[in-house]
């Protein structure tokens, strides 16, 4: 009796003191990453899981250039519901600053300046100085080098039909906190009405999911119709930085991965193909386009879901067996990942995750040179962070119930 009250004992004394992570069994990883549970943000420290918020309506982290401060949106679960911005220092451990109005928040990519929105007005604050930088914004992206935005604001509905979106250019002077919100504004581009891929048109009613080419040479964008149409059928575009040179690249749907540019060329990926996943999952093929050259690289009878950079030349991809779509989730295809060489075109199966589950929304933290994803069961539920090399190999679980990585990466 004495003994088995003595292992007991010891036992309850290595879960009380024993850090977080390794009961969980995850690795010590060299890396710093966001991440939700139970509708709270968390962040991973080279080793130490921490956790950020403690209402349940948490989400959208976003880190600071320097990986020094994690911004992120909170509901307060009112009616109407009001959302806040909140800045949490990593060092610290502490939140420093709290927005109570405003979403979307966005760092500087040239220091430690937020921009964030209330209703249709960007701010912009350095937690000393603030400003209400310009009016009538849709969505928003800091130019490459902190000098300003690109800003949208979505079409009308006019007797004669929707009028395409516009994007607009906003440079911040020096002594930003004095200026107007007027100032500085130029019309960059106007969507055309109606814009079209491959015998598919949409009115060009809303831009949105900004992103800069690593060069800062090309801005990608998605244009959007009207929300119910944009579940069917949006197209991914890019304009020169100049705003001389437009194109419509194809058409995509939101549900799947977002389109992103390679770490260092400006090469974009992105999963072509209309028709939201209700309808079947089939024709959601990867492409990718180096300026100005295509390719594509899902093979025929398969649909990608979400896929990451790895370097400029190879890419990890969620990848299922076309399928008719079913009420019943257990008869769901389940996705596994793949890795791609874009230069030799070979592609390999890199996990095997077991009956019932589910491999989704790969990521690659470069400190660690280690691939991340999701796996999942069928049923969209019991979320966990895995871990493996890049190769596939030494895969464990790393992150228990966790989902929506963020990964802190220097700026190459």
């Amino acid at each position: 009796m004495f003994f088995r009250k003595l292992v007991l004992t010891i036992a309850i004394f290595f879960m009380v003191c024993h850090p977080v992570d390794s009961i969980q069994g995850s690795r010590k990883v060299p890396a710093k990453v966001s991440f939700l549970r139970d509708g709270n943000v968390w962040v991973y420290v080279n080793g130490t899981e921490i956790q950020v918020s403690k209402s349940g309506r948490a989400m959208a982290p976003e880190w600071s250039v320097d990986g020094k401060l994690l911004s992120y949106v909170e509901e307060d679960g009112g009616d109407p519901l009001q959302q806040s911005v909140q800045i949490y220092d990593v060092s610290a451990k502490k939140t420093i600053k709290i927005y109570k109005r405003g979403y979307l928040p966005k760092w500087s990519p040239s220091g430690e300046i937020l921009a964030y929105k209330d209703g249709t007005v960007l701010n912009v604050s350095d937690f000393k100085q603030f400003n209400n930088a310009a009016i009538g914004v849709g969505e928003y992206i800091w130019i490459p080098d902190g000098s300003g935005f690109i800003l949208s604001k979505s079409g009308t509905l006019t007797p004669e039909g929707w009028t395409g979106g516009t994007l607009y250019r906003k440079v911040l002077p020096q002594n930003w906190a004095e200026a107007g919100y007027l100032e500085n504004v130029d019309k960059f581009f106007r969507l055309p009405n109606e814009i079209s891929s491959n015998g598919t048109k949409i009115i060009a009613v809303d831009p949105s999911n900004f992103s800069f080419s690593p060069s800062g040479g090309w801005l990608s964008f998605v244009v959007s119709p009207t929300a119910s149409w944009s579940m069917d059928s949006n197209m991914i575009c890019a304009i020169s930085a100049d705003g001389l040179h437009f194109e419509v690249l194809d058409e995509i749907i939101l549900e799947v991965g977002l389109p992103k540019w390679a770490p260092s060329k400006d090469i974009l990926a992105y999963i072509a193909g209309g028709g939201r996943l209700v309808f079947g999952f089939r024709d959601k093929d990867l492409k990718t386009r180096e300026f100005p050259a295509f390719a594509t690289y899902t093979p025929k009878n398969y649909a990608d879901l979400d896929f990451a950079w790895k370097d400029d030349y190879t890419i990890f991809v969620s990848r299922i067996k076309e399928a008719e779509w079913s009420n019943d989730f257990s008869k769901h295809p389940l996705p596994a990942l793949f890795v791609i060489d874009t230069v030799s075109g070979k592609q390999s199966q890199i996990t095997g995750p077991p009956e019932g589950y589910a491999d989704y929304s790969p990521n690659y933290i470069r400190s660690a040179d280690k691939l991340i994803w999701i796996r999942r069961k069928y049923y969209y539920k019991d979320a966990n962070i895995w871990i493996a090399n890049p190769d596939g190999s030494e895969a464990s679980l790393w992150l228990k119930n966790a989902d929506s990585p963020v990964i802190y990466s220097p700026k190459l």
